[in-house]
């Protein structure tokens, strides 16, 4: 007997495919699987009718020994014998998609020893599964420039439930299958197809609607071409609208279905988007096609074609094919959803083990990566469960947990990851490069004192913009030389430059802000290269990242990362990685390193308009990063060091550490501390969920407290409350032997991201100041306000803004 493959059901997406790529490659390739955990990533496990359908019509195709082929179970043993021409007929029994049987058995028929014809029966109109007309219109052409000569009829549409549907196709194998490489077209034309059979029948005048609907304009649909047909018979009830694209001699199908509470303009408008998407696109298919021309290309050893998405049944497929051949595959990333799929398969032996490497699969190791942490007491137990899940990596060489750490996505927040040649997108952050600016200023601290305290207000509310999509105006927009590098290294890149470009000089919302404060210096010190005497300054502190960019580029490549790694347990899922070698591994890196520079360039004009603005001159600044990866020496080897949430503390490296709204931050000097991977924390940390604080703090509380401490908060919300934080003093008492304090900050004055929503959501979520401070002054306002309406005639329909200003 041949090598028997060892295949996991559960990786990537966890579903049938799995089981249908690899009977496709053993019967083509003759070789025998033991597949495990089937369907482990769907709610009901195990081998399901449609599922049962496909193993037995490969057995019966090739004459396989078969073990587990019954209803639910989870694994299976096939044996694969000749594959033989024929002429057959499958009967799902269910509403299971004829379709994706044949994706199961049409594979090795195209070089099989004779014409074969094939009947089935079940679902030929079902979620989840390519339409009748995808296989006949769309498929087949595409297979038949390989070599052999393909027909499809139906006879019978099957709708969801029911099934009963049949279709019926004939294959004219050939030896050897040939590859191909394909282009994409100039499109042309659309129509589209309305099926509609027993209570669905009325449903056609609203789907048309929908398909002429301005939205979809680019696709050309006029009533002469969106039309429908009934003259096919259907069992029970059913509605299915299908497009059809046209671009030079090809044709690209999409098609939706009716379902359980989904109405029928939401079914032609799910079509008519996918439609869209691909006419849009510059990819020679959609993903759907892409995900069926995987096995026939491996067959004839490889091929190239540009798709919409990178989708986890893409990677799936190509992980299955790893197992069966020596397969390399260059897939790419082409904008933020398209990607080239390029590869070769070599057939190895029959009978010859499977290479040592050749398939990527997840193997725990035996014993982790080492990891330390600091303040123990002060770390949720969650953020110490995604440390060990960090390194158990194959590629981990060692962790650290700072006392700030708290769960984030796959590295907690707080966390720091070594791992050799490669990066991991989500160790770094969705917000690429946030860190830390402070600037000492020359004016006196007496700044804050009566009405120079409200120079110190108009340069943070003119010379600052918080929040999601936050920009300045095209007459204010800021310049800066980060804006002439190149952006067009990477499509995500490229297509966000417009955006960085509006939202540059701007902060992020959250824990994002901008604040003067007083800066304590005990002891003469240096900072930011110069030496400043022991007092009190005035100070500038400022927290901020990439913003919508830096989120866009994270955001990508995690999730190309993830589709690339398919096979990795739900617990490490978010910490796939790159490879340093590889073109999309670069990519990342250089897109990093760009939003690195963006980020610090945000930072630096917040910093210089607001000095501007009110006629100070910096003495001195000290900046870092504390979402990045470095290449540093670990352990005496090269490694790629990531900090999320960390802050570089390398000997006589400076760093900021602040506290919150209401507490203090601190300048410290790094202190080298090996163990720790030369870092420290990055901040308090996170004490208390966003949902919590909203549900249990009181907005008179937060205030009383900010203004117990001296703070006045110009905008900003509860979700950032002091009270959310951890205790600084006790964060900077737990790593005493990671750095060096040399400065505190206090903050006075705070401006932060405001509520965004309606007012009842800004009443529930903001803090005012103004509300605490001012509330008698406000009430005698609001009475003198009355008597001089009542004392001129006033209407009350006329604002008090026009008429009272100079009461104000």
């Amino acid at each position: 007997m041949n090598t028997i493959l060892m295949i996991d059901g559960s990786a990537g997406e966890g579903g049938g495919q799995i089981l249908r790529t690899s009977l496709a490659l053993s019967m083509a390739l003759g070789t025998p699987f033991h597949l495990l955990n089937i369907r482990a990533g769907r709610p009901k496990p195990g081998l399901r009718p449609q599922h049962l359908a496909c193993v037995k019509a490969a057995q019966e195709i090739c004459g396989a020994a078969v073990q587990g082929a019954e209803l639910d179970s989870r694994e299976i043993i096939f044996e694969p014998g000749t594959v033989k021409g024929g002429n057959y007929r499958f009967d799902i029994g269910t509403g299971g998609s004829c379709m994706l049987l044949l994706q199961a058995i049409l594979p090795p028929l195209l070089t099989a020893d004779a014409p074969s014809t094939i009947t089935v029966t079940g679902g030929t109109h079902v979620p989840l599964a390519p339409p009748f007309e995808f296989l006949r219109d769309c498929l087949f052409p595409r297979l038949e420039e390989m070599g052999p000569k393909l027909t499809a009829s139906i006879e019978k549409i099957g709708y969801m439930f029911e099934g009963g549907g049949s279709i019926t196709v004939t294959v004219a194998p050939v030896p050897q299958l040939q590859p191909f490489h394909l282009t994409h077209g100039t499109f042309s034309t659309a129509e589209a197809v309305i099926y509609a059979h027993g209570e669905d029948a009325r449903n056609f005048n609203r789907e048309q609607k929908m398909l002429l609907s301005e939205k979809f304009a680019d696709l050309g649909l006029t009533e002469e071409t969106v039309r429908r047909v009934d003259a096919l018979p259907a069992e029970g009830s059913g509605n299915a609208v299908i497009i059809t694209t046209t671009h030079g001699n090809f044709r690209m199908v999409f098609g939706e279905y009716g379902q359980k509470n989904r109405l029928p303009p939401k079914v032609a408008e799910i079509a008519a988007r996918h439609a869209l998407e691909y006419v849009r696109s510059d990819c020679a298919v959609d993903y759907h096609l892409g995900d069926q021309l995987l096995v026939p290309l491996s067959l004839a050893g490889g091929g190239s074609f540009t798709v919409t998405r990178l989708t986890s049944h893409i990677a799936t497929c190509l992980s299955v094919i790893r197992y069966f051949m020596d397969c390399t595959d260059d897939t790419q990333p082409l904008g933020t959803k398209n990607a080239k799929v390029a590869f070769t398969a070599t057939v190895r032996p029959k009978g010859a083990p499977v290479p040592t490497g050749t398939v990527e699969t997840y193997k725990e190791r035996e014993v982790s990566a080492p990891w330390r942490q600091w303040g123990e007491d002060l770390i949720e137990s969650g953020a110490r469960e995604q440390m060990r899940n960090a390194c158990s990596l194959p590629n981990a060489i060692c962790g650290a947990l700072m006392p700030d750490a708290h769960t984030g996505y796959g590295l907690p927040i707080g966390g720091v990851l070594a791992v050799k040649d490669a990066v991991i997108p989500f160790a770094v952050g969705v917000d690429i490069a946030c860190r830390m600016r402070m600037t000492v200023l020359d004016l006196p601290v007496s700044m804050f004192e009566n009405e120079k305290r409200n120079i110190l207000r108009q340069a943070l509310r003119k010379e600052t913009r918080f929040g999601i999509g936050a920009s300045f105006s095209a007459e204010e927009r800021r310049e800066h030389a980060v804006m002439d590098e190149d952006w067009n290294f990477a499509d995500i890149v490229k297509q966000n430059k417009t955006k960085a470009w509006k939202q540059l000089g701007t902060s992020g919302k959250g824990n994002h802000f901008v604040e003067f404060g007083e800066l304590y210096i005990a002891e003469d010190a240096v900072l930011g290269g110069k030496r400043l005497t022991a007092g009190t300054y005035l100070a500038l502190l400022s927290h901020s990242g990439s913003r919508g960019t830096g989120e866009s580029v994270a955001q990508y490549y995690s999730n190309l990362a993830m589709q690339m790694r398919p096979y990795l347990p739900e617990g490490i899922r978010h910490l796939a990685w790159l490879d340093l070698d590889s073109d999309v591994g670069q990519q990342y890196w250089e897109a990093m390193q760009l939003m690195g520079r963006y980020a610090q360039a945000n930072h630096e004009l917040i910093h210089q308009h607001i000095l501007r603005n009110i006629g100070a001159e910096a003495l001195t600044h000290v900046e870092n990063h504390h979402n990045f990866a470095w290449v540093e020496e670990v352990t005496g080897q090269k490694a790629i060091v990531h900090r999320k949430g960390a802050t570089p503390a390398a000997l006589g490296v400076e760093g900021i550490i602040p506290g919150s709204m209401g507490s203090p931050a601190f300048v410290v000097h790094g202190k080298g501390n090996a163990e720790a991977l030369n870092s420290c924390a990055h901040g308090a940390g996170r004490l208390m969920s966003r949902a919590a604080a909203f549900q249990t703090l009181n907005v008179d509380a937060v205030l009383a407290y900010l203004a117990d401490k001296g703070v006045e908060l110009m905008t900003g919300q509860l979700d950032e409350a002091p009270m959310v934080y951890k205790d600084i003093q006790a964060i900077m008492a737990a790593q005493q032997d990671l750095v060096d304090v040399v400065a505190r900050f206090e903050p006075r004055l705070v401006k932060m991201a405001p509520v965004e929503g309606g007012k009842k959501r800004q009443k529930e979520q903001s803090i005012s100041t103004w509300r605490w401070k001012n509330c008698w002054r406000s009430l005698l306002e609001n009475v003198r306000y009355a008597v001089w309406r009542k004392q001129y005639g006033v209407p009350w329909k006329y604002s008090r803004k026009k008429h009272y200003s100079s009461l104000c």
